[in-house]
Order: C-alpha cells, then structure tokens, then sequence
C-alpha cells in the first residue's frame, strides 16, 4: 500500500484503490492504524458495513 495520508498524531491510513493500483478498478481497501490512546473520528456507511474491523 503506497498512498500515505499527512501524518497525524495517534494514527495512519493508507489507501489502495484504482489511482495507485490500476488493476483494481472495482474495490478499494484501507489500513487504519490507530495508536492506544488515540481517538477515530465518528463516522457510519449508509448501506455497508465495515468489513476487516479488529
């Protein structure tokens, strides 16, 4: 996984999706690391659920 968000204090996300990984035209993924005592920010999918959460 290439595409790196600015850094932040407490946590990264990296995204693959079609603008760095041409071949995948359909699906994108993403890694979330979030450091202990951090804090995510609240967010919902409307019609998804979150998939690969642990």
């Amino acid at each position: 996984m290439s595409a790196i968000s600015p850094p932040s204090p407490g946590d990264s996300v990296r995204v693959v999706d079609s603008r760095n990984f041409p071949v995948s035209e359909l699906i994108s993924a993403a890694l979330v690391e979030i450091l202990p005592g951090a804090i995510r920010e609240m967010h919902w999918h409307p019609n998804n659920d979150s998939s690969n959460t642990f």
